[in-house]
This record gives C-alpha cells, sequence and structure tokens, in this order.
C-alpha cells in the first residue's frame, strides 16, 4: 500500500495544484505560478515520448486551439499600424502558447479531486484576505461600502473573481452533496461563497451562482432520484434566491438598471460610462466596425485606436475617454483579428467539450458548467485582454487537455 502512494505521490505535479489554489487569489503571482510549473515538469523529465505527443495532437485536444488564437495575434500584425501596443498584447497573451507546449510535450498529470480542493482553499483564502482588507479600511474610514462592489475586489475585477469563486462554488456544492460524514461543516463555507457573490454584484456571475446551484441541484436529484425532497430543496432554494435579491436594494437596483437601459437604448446618456451604457454603445460601435473590417479585422494592435476614434466620431465622449474595449470578447476577437481569431476561440470551446478524458468525464457534469460560466464571462466582458482572465482561461483549458486521475 505504501508502495502504491509513494507512486502516486510521485505522479502527481504538486505545482498544477499550487496554481490553481493561486487563481482566485492574485494575478500578480500567476507569473510565479507558471515558472513553478515549469521547473516541475522539467525537473521530473526524463525522454521524450513521441507517441505520447502525437495521441495529444488531435482537433478534439482545445489546447491546439489555444496555440491557434496565439498564433492568429501574430497574423494580425500585418495589418497594423500600433506595433507597441500589438507586442503588448501579444506578451501578455504568452500564456496561450506557454500552456499548450508544457502540457503537450510533458507527461504530466493531474488529480482533479486534488485540483478541486486546492480550488477551494484558494477561493476560500481569498475571501478571507478581502473580508481581512475590507475590515480594517472599514475601521479606517467607517464607511461600510467597503464590504462590496469594487471596494472588496482587492486585486481583481470584480466580474473576474465572481467567476472564478463561482466555480470554487460549483465544486464545493458537489463536495457537499457526495460527502458521506461531516455534511454540516460545508455549509458555512458554501454560504461565505454566495454572500461573497452576493456583494461583489456582478451580474453575470449573479446569474451564474443562480445557473451553478439549480443545475447541481437538478443533477442530483437525477443521480438519487430524490423527487419529492429535490422539490422541496428547489421550493426552498428559489424562495431564497428571490428574497435575497428582493430585499437587497443593491442587487436588484442593478438589474432593474439594466433592463430599463437595454429596454430604452435610444434614451441613453452617449456621453455616460455607466457599465449597461458603455456595454451598449461600446457594442454598436464594435458591430459597425467589424462590418466595415469583416474578413481580417483592423490588426492586433489597432483595436483601441480604431474604437476609440469612432468613438469621437459617434459623439461618445465618455466610453472614448475612457478608451474602453469592446467589452465582449467575441465581438473584441472578431474585430481585432477577423475570422481566424474568431474561428480559434469558438473552437477552442467546441473542442473543450468534444474531447474525451476518462477521469475528467467521470465529473462530466462540472466541465461544461466550468466552460458555460467562462462562455458567459466572455460575452459580456473582453476576458481575454488582462492576466487576470488570459492565465486562469488558458490554464483551465489546457487541464480539459490532458490526462486527470482520481
Amino acid at each position: 500500500m505504501s508502495k502504491i502512494k509513494n507512486i502516486q505521490f510521485k505522479k502527481q505535479y504538486w505545482t498544477v495544484l499550487v496554481f490553481a489554489f493561486l487563481i482566485p487569489i492574485n494575478p500578480k503571482w500567476y507569473g510565479f505560478g507558471i515558472i513553478l510549473i515549469a521547473l516541475e515538469l522539467l525537473l521530473k523529465y526524463k525522454a521524450i515520448n513521441k507517441s505520447a505527443i502525437s495521441e495529444k495532437l488531435t482537433w478534439k485536444n482545445p489546447m491546439i486551439y489555444l496555440a491557434a488564437f496565439f498564433v492568429a495575434h501574430w497574423i494580425g500584425l500585418w495589418n497594423t499600424t500600433n506595433t507597441s501596443f500589438a507586442f503588448m498584447d501579444i506578451g501578455m497573451k504568452a500564456s496561450f502558447i506557454i500552456f499548450p507546449i508544457l502540457f503537450i510535450i510533458f507527461p504530466i498529470q493531474v488529480s482533479w479531486r486534488n485540483f478541486k480542493k486546492a480550488f477551494i482553499y484558494g477561493a476560500l483564502a481569498s475571501i478571507l484576505i478581502a473580508f481581512t482588507v475590507a475590515t480594517i479600511n472599514y475601521l479606517e474610514n467607517g464607511k461600510l461600502w467597503m464590504m462590496r462592489d469594487k471596494y472588496l475586489a482587492h486585486w481583481m475585477h470584480r466580474s473576474y473573481w465572481s467567476a472564478y469563486l463561482n466555480i470554487a462554488l460549483l465544486f464545493l456544492l458537489q463536495e457537499w452533496l457526495n460527502a458521506k460524514r461531516f455534511k454540516l461543516l460545508y455549509l458555512f463555507p458554501i454560504v461565505l461563497f454566495i454572500v461573497t457573490i452576493i456583494l461583489l454584484g456582478s451580474k453575470i456571475m449573479l446569474l451564474g451562482m443562480v445557473i451553478v446551484i439549480f443545475a447541481v441541484l437538478f443533477n442530483w436529484i437525477w443521480k438519487t432520484k430524490s423527487y419529492l425532497l429535490g422539490l422541496s430543496v428547489f421550493v426552498s432554494g428559489t424562495a431564497i434566491i428571490a428574497s435575497i435579491f428582493y430585499f437587497t436594494p443593491s442587487v436588484g437596483n442593478r438589474f432593474k438598471g439594466t433592463i430599463e437601459t437595454f429596454s430604452k437604448p435610444k434614451e441613453i446618456d452617449v456621453t455616460s460610462t455607466e457599465s449597461n451604457v458603455s456595454r451598449i454603445l461600446m457594442w454598436e460601435t464594435a458591430i459597425e466596425l467589424i462590418k466595415e473590417n469583416p474578413i481580417s479585422g483592423v490588426g492586433t494592435g489597432d483595436i483601441k485606436d480604431a474604437l476609440k476614434q469612432r468613438n469621437i466620431e459617434k459623439g461618445y465622449t465618455g466610453v472614448a475617454e475612457a478608451n474602453l474595449n469592446a467589452h465582449s470578447q467575441f465581438l473584441n476577437t472578431q474585430l481585432a483579428l477577423g475570422i481566424l481569431g474568431s474561428l480559434s476561440l469558438v473552437f477552442i470551446f467546441i473542442s473543450s467539450l468534444a474531447i474525451k478524458n476518462k477521469i475528467i468525464n467521470n465529473y462530466s457534469f462540472e466541465k461544461p458548467l466550468i466552460i458555460s460560466l467562462l462562455l458567459f464571462s466572455l460575452l459580456v466582458e473582453s476576458f481575454l485582454e488582462i492576466q487576470a482572465g488570459i492565465i486562469p482561461f488558458a490554464f483551465f483549458i489546457s487541464v480539459f487537455g490532458i490526462r486527470q486521475r482520481e
């Protein structure tokens, strides 16, 4: 028995778990995590296994499309005039090629069970650190709003952090339902995750949280056939969630404002930088420019310049001065890189769902939900334009493309 544990210990790549722990905490530590992974892979490396590498070079492996997405940024240089921004952007997106190279060449394996635990612990640590800092700030200035919104999210945008907390919540709910004992111990961190996501107030991730909770519930009902108990929990959960939205003015007002803004787009203030208004204005400008540059886009380095110039021409002074991106990764990618970039991005998602993996398919319910949460983020945010989104996205997709084990 001890020999088996020793073999499993040697096979386990602990730096991958360390990186999973770091994701929800601070983007500034991501580079350090990548270096640790590379060092461990090099230290454990023995010989090139060409057959193992060739097995990974399949159209179903999402790492192939991560690399293609990176290459598309280089191809986008051909019609770029702002090369300084282009090379900076390419440098930021280096993890799209680094993770595929490392994970394809080296015979890496990951315990999906331990991966989930590391991610949960990282999310818990991020919440404890955030509330500690928020409490200190509150004691200094007496402002209670230091406990919510952007003031609670100290090291990354609240939408990004909320996305990672939702993934951790998914893992934790699954652990809770599968636990055979100490189930009550799971309730406090589950409530802590839910409360934090609510306080952060990211609209798309509040919806993501609701989807995660009910998806986990329905999956559990389906597997256990506990229809009566499931119906009771569903009704109770719906009542609790509805109460949260009703009795929390900040949450209710955010959704009310969103509905009002999108229902009356012609009445919005074109000089505003409010989040809902910004999205409508930026989406309109991006779509207009895409129609003018449908095949090759405007170039890797020229996208922000093109958006700003067109916004100035249209009188959208607020978003022009803020120099905003398209506020949707799919629009941002199509505008910058054209069809090649968009196809690469779309096939990243398709292949992530298509690839077969013996272990992660035992948790096949979890993978589509993670991909859905990432997809939601990309729809309303240019999620892959800063390191807080780029590196975790590339990491998760690459993990889906390797062999995991229990």
